[in-house]
C-alpha cells in the first residue's frame, strides 16, 4: 500500500532528525560545548525549571573532642532559581504546485529533505542568536543566553531566575574592563579568570566576539615558546586558541549584543559550564507537528517545535571582560 503524504513526511523526518540535531548542536558554539560537557538535559514538562542554589556554608562544620556539644543550630544558605521554559518553532510549507511537480516517492523525499535542511539552518541561526543574548527578545519569549546571566553592571536592579542581583551579592558574576587590549588585555583576562575560580572550580570555556579573539591571538605571536595541550592544540597560529589551558573561541553572535557599557567595543566571557544547563522537554525536542491545509490556500504546512530553557545555578563562577580599545 502506498504511503500517505503524512506517513512519508514522518518517515523522512525520523531518518533526518538525528543528523539535523547533530548539525545544529555542532555548529552552534555554546550548544556544542554544553553538549560535549553533558550539560544538555532532557527533562519533563512543568511550569518552571528549578535550579537549587547554595550561597552560604554550613557553619556547624567544626572540630570537637570528647563530650563537646556539637553545633545543631538551624542553617540557611540554600535557595533556588526558577526559569520559565520557552517555546520556539519553524514553519515548513509545501505548495500544491510543488507537490504536483514532485510526484513519486523519490522526488517527494528529496523535496522534504530540502525543506528540513532549510528549517535546520534557520533553527541553528535562531539558537545562535538567542544563546548569545539576554532572553528579552520578542517580548521575553526568547531563550536565555549568556547575557541573561553574565552582566557588566552587576549592581543594577535586575532579577535572574527570580533573584535580584542588587539585593544578593552572591548572585553576581565577575567583571573586568580593559582599556587597550594590547596593553592590559591578557593581564585583565587573568584577573577575571582568577576571580571566577573557587575551591578548584575554574572557568572551562572562554568565548568572545571575533575582534577580541583576534586581539588575543595578536598578543601570542610575541611569545617564542608555544605551549601545547594533550590534544596538540597550540596557543598561537592554531584554529582553536586557549588561555591558561582553557579553550578560547569566538562566536559571531557575541558581537551582535554589546550594549551594556559605554564605549564597549568587545567582550570576553569566562564560563564554567558546570553551572549552565540547557534543559529540553523530551516531548517537544525538535518535534514535527501535524501537516495542515489552510482553507483559502493551496498548500500544506507544519512546524518543528522545541521547548526548553538555558539555566544557571551559580553566577559567581562566570565572568566578563569588556574591551574599550585595541
Amino acid at each position: 500500500m502506498a504511503l500517505t503524504f503524512d506517513q512519508l513526511s514522518a518517515t523522512t523526518y525520523k531518518n533526518h532528525k538525528k543528523t539535523m540535531v547533530d548539525n545544529i548542536t555542532k555548529k552552534t558554539v555554546l550548544l556544542r560545548e554544553l553538549s560535549k560537557a553533558g550539560r544538555v538535559e532532557r527533562t519533563g514538562g512543568g511550569l518552571t525549571y528549578v535550579e537549587p542554589l547554595m550561597y552560604g556554608e554550613n557553619t556547624t562544620a567544626k572540630s570537637y573532642s570528647g563530650r563537646d556539644i556539637l553545633d545543631t543550630s538551624p542553617q540557611d544558605g540554600m535557595t533556588a532559581a526558577e526559569y520559565t521554559p520557552k517555546n520556539a518553532a519553524v514553519t515548513i510549507e509545501i505548495t500544491k504546485e510543488q507537490e504536483d511537480q514532485n510526484k513519486g516517492v523519490p522526488k517527494m523525499v528529496d523535496l522534504l529533505k530540502s525543506k528540513f535542511d532549510q528549517a535546520e539552518k534557520s533553527i541553528r541561526l535562531m539558537m545562535g542568536r538567542q544563546l548569545a543574548s539576554d532572553g528579552t527578545g520578542n517580548g521575553s519569549k526568547d531563550f536565555n543566553g549568556l547575557k541573561a546571566f553574565i552582566k557588566y553592571n552587576v549592581t543594577a536592579s535586575v532579577s535572574v531566575g527570580g533573584i535580584n542581583q542588587a539585593t544578593y551579592d552572591w548572585w553576581r558574576n565577575q567583571i573586568g574592563i580593559t582599556t587597550v587590549f594590547a596593553t592590559d588585555g591578557v593581564s585583565n583576562m587573568r584577573h577575571v579568570f582568577n576571580l571566577a575560580t573557587r575551591d578548584g572550580d575554574m572557568p572551562n570555556f572562554i568565548v568572545s566576539d571575533q575582534t577580541s579573539h583576534e586581539a588575543y591571538e595578536d598578543t601570542l605571536f610575541n611569545i617564542e615558546r608555544i605551549p601545547f595541550s594533550k590534544d596538540l592544540t597550540g596557543d598561537a597560529g592554531f584554529t582553536r586558541q586557549s588561555f591558561k589551558g582553557v579553550p578560547f573561541e569566538w562566536d559571531y553572535y557575541v558581537a551582535l549584543d554589546t550594549t551594556d557599557s559605554t564605549g564597549e567595543l568587545g567582550r570576553v566571557y569566562f564560563l564554567n559550564l558546570d553551572f549552565l544547563k540547557l534543559k529540553i522537554d523530551p516531548d517537544v525536542d525538535f518535534a514535527l507537528g501535524p501537516w495542515k491545509t489552510p482553507y483559502s490556500q493551496a498548500l500544506k504546512g507544519s512546524q518543528i517545535f522545541i521547548r526548553g530553557e538555558l539555566t544557571c545555578s551559580n553566577r559567581q563562577q562566570h565572568g566578563i571582560m569588556t574591551v574599550t580599545g585595541w
